[in-house]
């Protein structure tokens, strides 16, 4: 579960949230960077689900910038983004792994083929897959099965310009988007990603896909933007309950200019895998919180305010949550329940430090009590595996959450 997306500008941060590392093993690759700099922030407000201090990485050269992260443990992540090159210009995929939490981070050796990398997933300790663009402007896909050691080219179909957003499960039941001729192509697969075949096409209108999340292999709420008047955008939850093969716009409120991150999960409500045939909309139990923008404009996206949307029914019905002004625009979430989430992106342009992390009170009122803290850099995407350990990333850092 989880994604996230490609995003103008360079980066190269990764910030980390990892407490009581554990040594497990996965990513393999050369070298590997010492955690450096000191706590960002001390513990959270009295009653949250986090715990620890965010710690800020320093990344391995040549990492520009960070846009996807997953992690298959506490101790083994990935990341993926671009690299730098002369004159400071993105040149190429970046993709990192760490087996401690994010404390240390190594460069894995993906094909050259790979331009851009948008986004990774796992479904499995050591079995992943990275999606983007390759260097023929085509949508490509690389597989790993020993952790990131060695990367194979994926099987994926013809005239699709890029992949932006992919997601997996345990057992290898993956789905991916990106666009494609006739719109943005919905793909699946069923080997974690070492084939891929297209299941759909998403609704017309919608211009972009950021990221994507299921509740079991056939459910699944994905989130972008579609164009609106005077050349601004408007946020979009698309739903599928048939694994891809029809999209349902899910209505939310207005004033929402992009949605650029989602996390969902299923309550007691909704079996493991089991959400039912038909619209995704309404499904009771299924928890989803997305994350974005008022701004309108994807060129000014720190002009607006963080946007927060949470549902307890598969999007029928949806909680707008208080985010302090502090927070412009937020790109990525990750939750460990319905009431414990960090949400990442960044401050308004007028701000002193350009990234923010944004996290959730008490159980009791988690997004009431929610707590900006301020990042050196702007941040792009967070995974949790616990409260206690999480990993967040985006440009020219990384940090990681280290309870004290």
């Amino acid at each position: 579960m989880h994604r996230v997306r490609g995003r103008a500008g360079g980066w190269g941060v990764a910030l980390v949230a990892a407490v009581a590392l554990a040594a497990c093993g996965s990513p393999t690759g050369p070298g590997g960077t010492a955690s450096a700099g000191t706590p960002t922030t001390g513990p959270f407000a009295a009653g949250s689900p986090w715990q620890g201090t965010l710690v800020p990485v320093t990344l391995p050269a040549p990492v520009n910038a960070l846009t996807g992260v997953t992690c298959s443990t506490a101790s083994a992540c990935w990341a993926v983004g671009t690299t730098l090159g002369t004159g400071g210009q993105p040149n190429g995929a970046a993709v990192v792994g760490t087996t401690d939490g994010g404390a240390r981070w190594s460069n894995l050796p993906i094909p050259a083929t790979v331009a851009f990398a948008a986004a990774v997933a796992c479904s499995g300790p050591r079995q992943c897959v990275v999606v983007g663009q390759s260097q023929s402007a085509q949508a490509v896909a690389v597989t790993t099965a020993d952790g990131g050691a060695s990367w194979s080219p994926a099987s994926v179909p013809t005239g699709l310009g890029d992949l932006s957003a992919v997601t997996c499960q345990p057992g290898g039941s993956c789905m991916a988007l990106g666009s494609g001729p006739a719109g943005v192509a919905a793909l699946v697969s069923t080997d974690g990603g070492v084939s891929w075949t297209q299941a759909g096409t998403v609704g017309a209108g919608v211009t972009g896909i950021s990221g994507v999340d299921c509740v079991g292999s056939v459910g699944c709420w994905a989130v972008g933007r579609t164009a609106a008047a005077g050349g601004h955008t408007a946020g979009v939850v698309v739903g599928t309950a048939n694994g891809g093969a029809t999209w349902t716009v899910v209505p939310t409120p207005a004033g929402v200019g992009s949605l650029d991150g989602v996390w969902c999960g299923a309550g007691s409500a909704v079996g493991v895998g089991a959400v039912p045939a038909g619209s995704p909309v309404g499904v009771a139990g299924v928890r989803c919180t997305v994350v974005g923008t008022t701004a309108t404009v994807s060129t000014s996206p720190r002009t607006g305010n963080g946007v927060v949307l949470t549902t307890a029914d598969g999007g029928a019905t949806w909680t707008d949550q208080p985010v302090p002004a502090t927070v412009a625009q937020l790109l990525g979430v990750s939750c460990i329940g319905a009431s414990a989430c960090l949400a990442v992106g960044n401050s308004p342009a007028a701000s002193t430090t350009a990234g923010v992390t944004l996290a959730t009170g008490s159980p009791a009122q988690p997004w009431a009590q929610a707590v900006a803290v301020a990042s050196p850099q702007p941040l792009a995407g967070v995974w949790c595996v616990s409260g206690s350990h999480c990993v967040a990333v985006g440009e020219a850092m990384a940090a990681h959450l280290a309870a004290g």
